[in-house]
């Protein structure tokens, strides 16, 4: 599933649960130790995607759906409780990790059809995706952050 942190709050949202995918998303308060479901990730039930949180926003990118490799990118906003779609990453990928630098979201490596080294960038302010330096090596089902 994908997680982030936004304005006090913990947000859990798609992966896999027993029953199968979800599409589900769950923000846990601190203050009353209580979770609770807001708005669902739109496009069904989705796993293996990335998940960023900048500016008071939580981001997902990619992932898998009923065995197809996504390239969707949407973005929910916890104070309107609506997940929004973006601009479309270039490249359909699942088992991808996300990194957070700057106002850029960095979608990198995963599996599509075969594993990737491939680097994409999301720009925050121009709303644009764009290519960056690959990796040496191709990885997925990997971690990455930025310090």
């Amino acid at each position: 599933p994908g997680c982030g942190v936004v304005n006090g709050f913990i947000f859990v949202f798609g992966g896999d649960i027993t029953s199968g995918k979800t599409s589900s998303t769950e923000k846990y308060d601190p203050s009353s130790n209580t979770w609770s479901y807001v708005a669902s990730m739109p496009g069904g039930a989705r796993s293996r995607f990335a998940s960023f949180a900048l500016d008071g926003f939580i981001y997902a990118a990619g992932g898998n759906l009923d065995g197809t490799n996504l390239n969707r990118f949407e973005r929910y906003d916890p104070v309107s409780n609506v997940w929004t779609s973006l601009t479309n990453m270039p490249t359909g990928r699942e088992y991808l990790p996300g990194a957070v630098l700057g106002n850029s979201l960095f979608a990198v490596g995963g599996n599509s059809a075969n594993i990737l080294n491939t680097v994409e960038k999301y720009d925050i302010t121009t709303g644009s995706w764009s290519s960056v330096a690959s990796l040496i090596t191709g990885h997925y089902q990997h971690s990455c952050v930025a310090l």
